[in-house]
């Protein structure tokens, strides 16, 4: 094989001149004794996820010294694909050399295929994905994967060492068995498809669910609708002793509107829980308010998602008062309105000063003024997602956005009057210390807002955007220089040409992530692939 120089020699064009930055930062004395001695980890973990497929040393044109400092991050991760016909990853003979340094493995199953558990051959595997590809495209296929006894005898041998296990198909009691018998395991994801019988399940709450930091379980058999559910839990259960578990993610195959008492007894005998989070269709602010009614629920919490949630719900403000640690709230579809949002800041105004984050999803009551209110209130905010916000609703609202340490950005700006795009995107410009702005989210949530009945069809709302080119609101935005990824507004003058593609590398120089923009050949030259993939 051609060493790196020869080939460079053979070879032109631009990758070539980050591969010489590359064996350059290598030649260094002390280039292999820093934990990263290239400052630039996302090359690194793409070309991680590279090498597995293909031989990076003549696809990527770099030295046999520098790929051999790689190794281990290369074979540290190894994802296989067993099916029929191939088995897709690193070829066995690379394989069989590097197996001592395979920490992580994810095996995905096509079809029926047998996997020898003698194929395996790595010493202290701490991580383990077990994935049957059917099953991820039809979840309501019952059939369990058909490689159980190999996956039970890959667990078993590596018990001492095996920290983190994950089925995405269904689990049987052998794999359970052989689970319970690891001592380090921290995180467990399960998927269980058969009805959970409580003597059944109770065995494996004492010898497995209990001692776990992380715990992802999710059922596919609907429950019977029970609103006493807590009061049942608390009363059968209370002989039962607490969990270790710090992480918690609880889900429902179906997205049914029912609570299953499983999902209730995790979240009331786990007093250490920092993360939450319930996928299951229906209002869980009532379940979790009777919850911290009767146990110390919510005194850790640190990051809470739901699947759905009421906002308006008055069990609210009595649960607000016990997540005094809350910093993450996400909610994937919800109802909030202003009124609620008031009274949440008059009568408990600790619940807001602590977010960092706040997510609200799809709904038709996460108006514009609802945003306004939020940016000029949360003083702390760091990340925030929601629909959409108007050149009205700032008017009306008058006051300036206070979040100045907001990282993330994602909402649509809807422009409906004349001569007001300046206003808005100088409000955007304060935000000093974007990482990411994504102008294109909630963009159609407007049609639902009563108040703009004027609103013309959704062929033509593409061009209610503000328009981002040079002497027409980009040059407003200069202050924005630590944005690393921008998703252009939905409208039809987004179009970069040479100039704007400069003022980019001059004014926003950490963007790696450039999309939702129409960039002409001269500009595209000047930016590179490597914001425009």
């Amino acid at each position: 094989m051609q060493t790196s120089s020869t080939m460079s020699e053979q070879q032109s064009g631009p990758g070539i001149q980050w591969q010489s930055q590359l064996d350059q930062s290598m030649s260094s004395q002390d280039a292999f004794t820093r934990p990263n001695p290239i400052d630039i980890p996302e090359l690194l973990q793409l070309i991680a996820s590279y090498m597995r497929k293909r031989d990076i040393v003549s696809c990527l044109c770099v030295s046999r010294l520098w790929y051999r400092a790689f190794l281990p991050d290369q074979w540290a991760e190894l994802e296989i694909i067993l099916s029929r016909d191939k088995c897709v990853g690193p070829p066995l003979s690379e394989r069989e050399k590097y197996w001592p340094l395979v920490r992580k493995i994810a095996i995905d199953f096509e079809g029926n295929f047998k996997m020898p558990c003698s194929a395996i051959k790595c010493r202290n595997l701490t991580h383990l994905v077990v994935r049957d590809v059917r099953h991820q495209y039809n979840n309501l296929q019952r059939a369990p994967i058909r490689n159980g006894r190999s996956i039970v005898a890959l667990i078993k041998r590596h018990q001492s060492s095996l920290k983190d296990f994950s089925s995405i198909s269904d689990t049987k009691e052998p794999v359970l068995e052989a689970l319970s018998g690891c001592p380090k395991l921290e995180k467990l994801r399960l998927r269980y498809r058969k009805y959970v019988f409580e003597k059944d399940w109770m065995k494996w709450y004492g010898r497995l669910w209990s001692r776990l930091e992380s715990f992802y379980w999710e059922e596919y058999e609907p429950a019977i609708e029970n609103e006493n559910v807590v009061t049942e839990v608390m009363t059968e259960f209370s002989h039962v002793g607490p969990t270790t578990i710090k992480d918690l993610r609880l889900g429902d195959g179906h997205r049914l509107r029912t609570v299953k008492w499983t999902h209730v007894l995790l979240v009331m005998k786990s007093l250490e829980l920092t993360r939450l989070q319930w996928d299951v269709h229906r209002d869980i602010i009532t379940i979790l308010a009777k919850i911290a009614q009767v146990t110390p629920f919510g005194q850790h919490l640190q990051h809470l998602v739901l699947w759905f949630a009421n906002l308006k719900n008055k069990d609210l403000q009595m649960l607000s008062t016990k997540l005094s640690k809350l910093e993450r709230f996400e909610v994937s579809y919800g109802f909030l309105d202003m009124e609620t949002f008031r009274t949440l800041g008059i009568e408990t105004p600790q619940f807001l000063k602590t977010l960092k984050v706040l997510k609200l999803g799809k709904s038709s009551e996460h108006t514009g003024e609802l945003s306004h209110a939020i940016m000029t209130s949360i003083h702390g905010l760091e990340e925030f997602t929601t629909g959409y916000i108007t050149d009205i609703d700032i008017k009306k609202g008058g006051d300036r956005w206070i979040c100045t340490g907001l990282k993330k950005l994602s909402m649509s700006i809807i422009l409906l009057e004349e001569g007001t795009q300046d206003m808005v995107l100088d409000l955007l410009a304060s935000l000093e210390n974007l990482l990411t702005l994504d102008l294109t989210m909630g963009v159609f949530d407007v049609f639902d807002d009563a108040r703009f009945p004027f609103v013309p069809a959704r062929g033509s709302m593409k061009s209610y955007g503000p328009k981002l080119t040079l002497g027409h609101g980009l040059d407003r935005l200069r202050t924005l220089r630590r944005l690393e990824v921008f998703k252009a507004p939905c409208s039809d003058f987004t179009r970069f040409t040479e100039a704007e593609a400069h003022w980019i590398l001059e004014h926003w120089p950490r963007l790696r992530d450039l999309k939702g923009v129409s960039v002409d050949l001269a500009g595209y030259l000047v930016l590179g692939s490597r914001i425009l993939a």
